[in-house]
């Protein structure tokens, strides 16, 4: 009987135990890592059960989760840069709201160079970059997901950490506040699009920002190259890598039956290649990223300082996914009205919905990004369904006080005015000032100045009506012309245009399709060059479509050419007469094709982003002879213009531009339809002109038919980077060959061809002084072969190589 009570109290006893350690073992504690100075989240930090490597790592905004056992109740959290803090967790402990605060400490961020077959960190990377295709989700054949996102503005000092003065405006509320929720689509092939579904940003109303978290990084970092704010990096998971990149294991977490390796990452010394610097989390059971931090290595000190985070996470027991991502940046270069304050922006992206097995069908594959038709009418039921967390005070005050505030101030409007500008244009209410015609400079017309007003889309979206005006100050001539366009659909790309014109054009000039960019137009320096122009009157009369990777013009025109170089008549070799004024009556195609070239959809406007693909141009026009109104047309004749352009971006470093032209005119015609074969050179001004004949002056050589290829390869930064000095080089060659048909009917003209081949070579050495978006450098060209002249050191050409970027 004893025995039995005895072991029965013995069963109880430890069936109270067990009861116990797994009531116990069923308490979930849950918390978060922040900055002990600023209060700030700290993502990533490894949270482990002390003695043990078993552990947790938080999340991106610092938040964590796990298990209390009995026998494993004091936890270490350490990270980084940050001391390492014990915590003993008791019955006491509110385990729902743990706030673990983490204090800074100095680190030591040199390089150490370890000896790949020493280096344990390397094996691990050889694993991670072997398996790089299979996790790389740009390889599955689909997938899609749902992402919400918050973009903060605040005030920072230099080191990133949030002002925060007693009695001001930033300890209520942000300076700008940014929601949106977004679909992505991806299919095989980087075919993706994003619809974003809502968006609000606080003090304006009808202007959409929905895809301003997703422009900020790329959506994984299994790419060659990481995009951080339009900028491209080399990744440090790509074959080759320790050549650029030395690993060093810092640390590591068991969860479960998961092991996570933490590696830090920086580039060598003298890698001259836009690197970057900080921490792989590398599952080791299936050797794929977990968590990435990172951000470029070696900035300048006013460039903006940018960090981006990354979580992923399995899904579908094979495949892991972005889960969360975040964007810091310090803007440098903006600064507040105190010395050591700057803007910061910080931007989270928090994917849900992810599935890799759907089947769908993506529409206008040309569209990149697109808004939803009910994008800026979600309600507050809607936004609380999709927010992560639950909107805070702060974020409540932000919305309501810049709403009061861009109501007054009219920002929409204002907004509206700038993306009016993005396209050349500055707008008055009904009228648009048009900047293309307001300045321009070429050795004809010397300094030209103008003014162009329309009509704008508050008038009407479906017509516009335009004119404007120029003089040049070196020719002395007025210029003038007025157009109307009818457009079809809302974004303005498919319409019907009319034009009238008196002005000048490039003789023997290459067109193309028309497209006018700001950008291109500041940028364009062969422009400034050109020294013979004819004087043209036109009528065109054009039906323009332009859709995806299609832009397209058919025309009608008359015109009507002054020329300094004549056209003789000749009657059984007998020369009857010499006119310098020609009439021409012509249709024509015009088309640009770019594969796969992507559009962003902002409301009523198409933003082009691009494609890495090359670009096709064609034109063909055909004269007819006959007469239109009071012009007669004199010259029956087919001409045909072809052109090819590309950039490759290498994987690691550099770039190689060619550029392809070829031009065929058939008929006897005047030099004003022939080709001046492009070349670049002049003896009054010294300006390096890419993807031209540097050292070919302007109309030294005539063709009917010609062709021409430009090759430049762009090594990319020689040296790091700084403020004043960001040298890189071209190395060029360009090859020509042309030929003339109907040399005798041309006169006031020296007729050469170069029917056997023209040829150059060079090297410009950019980016020697580097002042603000403008960059100045020198340039050497040699004209070597058929066509070098006998004194060689003419053959040498000298030049200042000039760019810059908006």
């Amino acid at each position: 009987m004893y025995k039995i009570k005895h072991n029965l109290k013995q069963i109880l006893f430890w069936v109270f135990c067990l009861s116990y350690s797994t009531i116990f073992s069923q308490i979930l504690i849950k918390g978060k890592v922040v900055d002990a100075k600023t209060n700030e989240a700290l993502p990533f930090s490894t949270i482990q059960f002390k003695g043990t490597n078993n552990g947790v790592t938080a999340d991106i905004d610092g938040n964590f989760s796990f298990y209390l056992t009995p026998t494993l109740n004091e936890i270490e959290v350490s990270l980084i840069g940050y001391e390492k803090q014990s915590i003993l967790i008791s019955n006491g402990v509110n385990t729902n709201k743990i706030v673990i605060k983490l204090k800074p400490k100095d680190i030591n961020l040199l390089e150490v160079e370890v000896k790949a077959s020493e280096n344990p960190a390397n094996k691990i990377i050889n694993e991670v970059i072997n398996r790089k295709e299979k996790h790389n989700i740009n390889n599955l054949k689909n997938y899609i997901c749902e992402t919400y996102s918050k973009t903060y503005f605040t005030v920072s000092n230099k080191n990133g950490e949030e002002i925060k003065v007693k009695d001001t405006i930033l300890n209520k509320q942000y300076l700008f506040l940014i929601e949106s929720v977004t679909e992505k689509k991806y299919q095989y092939k980087n075919n993706t699009q994003e619809k974003i579904i809502a968006s609000r940003t606080s003090g304006l109303k009808t202007q959409s920002f929905g895809n301003f978290a997703s422009q900020m990084q790329s959506f994984t970092f299994y790419n060659d190259k990481i995009n951080v704010l339009g900028i491209e990096y080399v990744n440090p998971l790509l074959k080759g890598t320790h050549q650029r990149y030395w690993f060093t294991i810092t640390d590591s977490v068991v969860q479960n039956s998961d092991t996570t390796i933490i590696i830090r990452f920086a580039p060598k010394k003298n890698i001259t290649v836009k690197a970057m610097e900080g921490l792989l989390y590398i599952n080791k059971n299936d050797f794929v990223l977990s968590n990435v931090i990172a951000k470029p290595s070696q900035i300048s000190e006013n460039e903006n300082e940018v960090t981006i985070q990354q979580l992923y996470t399995k899904i579908d027991s094979n495949y892991w996914f972005p889960n969360q991502l975040k964007t810091e940046i310090i803007f440098k270069s903006i600064s507040v009205s105190e010395k050591d304050k700057f803007i910061k922006a910080v931007s989270k992206q928090y994917v849900t919905k992810a599935n890799v097995d759907t089947v769908f069908k993506i529409k206008d594959k040309w569209l990149s990004v697109y808004n939803d038709k009910l994008e800026l009418k979600r309600n507050e039921e809607f936004w609380n369904e999709k927010r992560v967390d639950s909107i805070s005070k702060k974020e409540i005050t932000t919305y309501k006080v810049l709403d009061s505030l861009g109501k007054e101030a009219k920002l929409d409007k204002k907004i509206k005015w700038l993306n009016v500008l993005m396209q050349g244009k500055i707008n008055i209410g009904y009228f648009d000032y048009d900047l293309k015609y307001l300045l321009g400079a070429n050795q004809y017309e010397g300094f030209r100045l103008g003014s162009g007003f329309s009509t704008s889309n508050k008038l009407s979206r479906f017509f516009k009506i335009g004119a404007y005006g120029a003089y040049g100050f070196n020719d002395k001539q007025f210029k003038y012309g007025v157009y109307t366009n009818i457009y079809f659909n809302k974004f303005q790309t498919t319409f019907l245009s009319y034009e009238l014109f008196k002005d000048v054009e490039e003789t023997a000039g290459f067109t193309t399709i028309n497209e006018f960019s700001l950008l291109q137009s500041l940028s364009s320096n062969r422009n400034l060059l050109i020294k013979e122009m004819d004087k043209i009157g036109t009528g065109r009369l054009a039906l323009n479509f332009n859709k995806g990777s299609i832009n397209s013009s058919v025309y009608f025109l008359t015109k009507q050419v002054n020329s300094k170089f004549g056209y003789a008549n000749y009657d059984n070799f007998t020369l009857n007469n010499t006119i310098n004024t020609f009439n021409f009556n012509e249709v024509g195609l015009q088309i640009k094709y770019w594969p796969k070239q992507k559009f962003i959809q902002n409301l009523n406007f198409l933003m082009p982003i691009g494609s890495k693909w090359p670009q096709f141009y064609m034109s063909l026009a055909k004269g007819i002879n006959t007469q239109i109104l009071d012009y007669k047309s004199s010259f029956e004749y087919t001409k045909i213009n072809f052109k090819i352009l590309q950039n490759i971006k290498l994987k690691v470093k550099g770039t190689i531009t060619y550029q392809l032209l070829a031009g065929l005119v058939t008929g006897n015609v005047p030099y004003s339809l022939q080709y001046n074969n492009y070349g670049s050179n002049t003896d009054k001004y010294w300006l390096s002109v890419p993807n031209s004949f540097e050292t070919m002056y302007l109309n030294e050589f005539v063709s009917s038919k010609f062709a021409a290829v430009f090759i430049n390869y762009n090594t990319g930064p020689i040296i790091r980077k700084n403020k004043y000095f960001n040298p890189n080089i071209d190395l060029l060659h360009n090859y020509g060959i042309g030929k003339m048909d109907n040399p005798d009917n041309i006169t006031n003209l020296a007729i050469r061809s170069i029917d056997k081949g023209y040829t150059e070579v060079g090297m410009r050495l950019n980016g020697l002084i580097t002042m603000n978006n403008t960059a100045y450098g020198i340039g050497v060209f040699y004209r070597y072969g058929n066509y070098s002249f006998e004194n060689s050191a003419k053959n040498f050409t000298y030049k200042l190589s000039l760019s810059f970027k908006l």
